[in-house]
């Protein structure tokens, strides 16, 4: 019985496969920072708008 499986990938695969995980890693990274400063926004214009809830 064969085991057809690669236990690797080959060189330039693995290259490519590292280079998306970094990619997506660094969209997704300046999207929560910059969806945080524009909720960090929101919700101090709802602080002036309505006061602390004191």
């Amino acid at each position: 019985m064969t085991n057809d499986i690669e236990a690797d990938p080959p060189a330039p695969n693995r290259h490519r496969q590292t280079f998306t995980v970094f990619f997506c890693v660094a969209v997704l990274g300046s999207f929560i920072w910059f969806w945080g400063e524009q909720i960090a926004e929101v919700m101090e214009m709802l602080e002036l708008a309505y006061g602390d809830g004191s």
